[in-house]
């Protein structure tokens, strides 16, 4: 099967990684992969399986990037268009319905983020993007959220209301990230961690992550137990939390090393995650964390992470976000902590031949239901 999967680069956050992940298991099932996208560079850039052709458009305009993609279609024949994130999703149908034998090929979109939420994040282009995904997300063949809660915002907010999503799991533990996961991290918190528990924060340094609220939970830890952490990430909050570590006097004990080549080897090492977003989709880092064995702490800031943490069986949801009902989750998890082979466990169920697999049946199913044998159409 000639699969054509689309994202807009490789930087960035989730979404990109597991992008990247599936077209590799893909590959290793068998199938031809060319990966679409209009920026190559990026950190995931190394996480590109051999096998797997990168096509890129080498521009960030989305006039150039739609062209291209036509381009690719016409060249590539795929027998499935996977395309990832609401924007890039447009323009895949756009060129999808747009470029001849349009009937031979079936085109996947697949969602990462609560819909309507995102529609009403700042930026015109943005709130331009989602408007049209409202309307031609019918013209696709298939519809596909990462986890359940985001299925049904998809469906509530796609026209017409009701419009049936697909949950199948992110393709989140690949061989890269588990072969990074064993080897050493040479910081010295890292490699001190045994005597002085590490905590760990990771993503990008914005609003959405919420980190001014990790650091308010942190100080309440650090008053009562000797403890350290890590936030590793970029963006445009660095100065503002850089500030708070300061005022809150706790430059010793806190750091921020930015976005680092092997995020895994640090969750090996470090105690307990703490995801303190204001929201998310299906959080991969938690996913991540677990099969590293570190724990994991978080704010309720989705349904995804009640999958992934099984409903609060593997791992603490806090019920608000109240610094001072984080600070107790995460001392608990210090005093209490779980079997990191309960935790590795948890997390296997988004392993990347597991998911890519139920990708790959879903595809099967929508080729072979549009088949005649013998005059007959295949269910």
């Amino acid at each position: 099967m000639k699969v054509l999967v689309c994202v807009w680069g490789l930087s960035g956050g989730g979404a990109e990684r597991v992008t990247v992940t599936l077209s590799g298991a893909l590959r290793t099932l068998g199938c031809e992969v060319v990966l679409s996208v209009s920026d190559p560079n990026g950190p995931f850039l190394q996480f590109v399986e051999n096998g797997v052709v990168l096509e890129a458009a080498d521009s960030r305009s989305h006039l150039t990037a739609f062209i291209h993609l036509k381009n690719l279609i016409k060249r590539f024949k795929p027998d499935i268009i996977v395309s990832h994130q609401t924007p890039r999703n447009v323009l895949s149908i756009l060129a999808h319905l747009s470029t001849p034998d349009r009937a031979k090929r079936k085109i996947v979109v697949v969602e990462h983020g609560e819909m309507d939420y995102n529609s009403k994040q700042k930026g015109l282009g943005r709130r331009f993007y989602y408007f049209l995904a409202r309307h031609i997300y019918r013209f696709s063949d298939s519809i596909v959220a990462c986890s359940d809660n985001i299925a049904q915002a998809a469906s509530e907010y796609i026209l017409p209301a009701g419009t049936s999503v697909l949950s199948l799991p992110n393709p989140v533990l690949n061989r890269q990230m588990k072969a990074l996961a064993r080897e050493a991290v040479q910081h010295p918190w890292v490699l001190d961690s045994e005597a002085v528990p590490l905590l760990l924060g990771v993503g990008r340094l914005v609003d959405q992550k919420n980190f001014d609220l990790l650091i308010d939970a942190f100080a309440l830890v650090a008053s009562k137990r000797r403890v350290r952490m890590m936030i590793l990430g970029e963006g445009p909050f660095r100065e503002r939390l850089e500030e708070k570590i300061r005022t809150r006097g706790l430059q010793e004990i806190v750091a921020l090393p930015g976005q680092v080549d092997n995020p895994f080897g640090y969750m090996a090492a470090a105690r307990t995650l703490v995801l303190s977003s204001k929201w998310e989709g299906l959080p991969t880092v938690a996913i991540e964390a677990l099969y590293c064995g570190a724990q994991v702490v978080s704010t309720p800031n989705s349904s995804g992470i009640v999958e992934i943490l099984d409903g609060g069986q593997s791992g603490w949801i806090v019920e608000d976000f109240d610094p001072h009902k984080l600070a107790e989750a995460i001392l608990e998890s210090l005093e209490v902590p779980f079997a990191k082979s309960r935790l590795s466990q948890q997390a296997e169920r988004y392993d990347e031949l597991t998911s890519a697999a139920q990708y790959l049946e879903h595809f099967r199913h929508l080729v072979a239901r549009d088949m005649l044998i013998d005059g007959v159409k295949v269910a």
